[in-house]
């Protein structure tokens, strides 16, 4: 299986994708993108006002994303990993982030808690568009990721650091590539 260019942190809002992606961004070399730095200003003010979005405000961010983050950091194949924070909730969503891209090159990494922990961290925000009152609309529609997608699952309950470190963990785990390995942390 060939080594993974992009890792997708996905999940609800509030899971943590953002602080997990830039620990891991950290620890592999990689690049952070945070998805929401890509929607429209529309799909923002909609969010904004508790409005979920629907399919057609998602599908010209989705390829947005796949063709100025995804999809380069695949072709470029620079080693350490593009890590990208998407809620990537349907595989619809996330088989249109991978396209045609060669299986195994993108995972899907989905940041997983309870409920109640994910409304608590959307209470302790401040400043961002997306409000408690979304993680409702999110879960309604969030399809795990199932067997045939190149995915693991890692729970939200420890920091930051340590769900970062057991993502590579995880991820190493599924690769065989002897020599080199994004998932190998950077010595700092």
């Amino acid at each position: 299986m060939p080594v993974p260019q992009a890792i997708v942190l996905m999940g609800v809002c509030g899971c943590g994708k953002t602080e997990v992606g830039l620990q891991l961004a950290r620890l592999t070399g990689g690049i952070y993108r945070d998805g929401d730095d890509y929607h429209s200003p529309e799909n923002i003010a909609k969010m904004g006002r508790g409005e979920p979005l629907v399919d057609d405000d998602r599908w010209p961010w989705l390829a947005r994303l796949h063709d100025e983050v995804v999809a380069p950091a695949v072709m470029e194949n620079g080693g350490a990993p593009m890590i990208l924070g998407c809620s990537a909730l349907r595989k619809v969503y996330r088989d249109a982030l991978v396209g045609s891209l060669e299986p195994g090159l993108v995972w899907f990494v989905h940041l997983s808690g309870d409920e109640s922990l994910i409304l608590e961290r959307m209470r302790a925000r401040k400043g961002h568009y997306m409000k408690e009152g979304m993680v409702a609309s999110q879960l309604a529609i969030l399809e795990e990721p199932g067997a045939d997608e190149c995915s693991i699952t890692v729970s939200i309950e420890p920091a930051p650091d340590a769900i970062a470190r057991e993502i590579l963990v995880k991820l190493a785990g599924r690769h065989r590539e002897p020599t080199s390995s994004p998932f190998s942390p950077t010595k700092r």
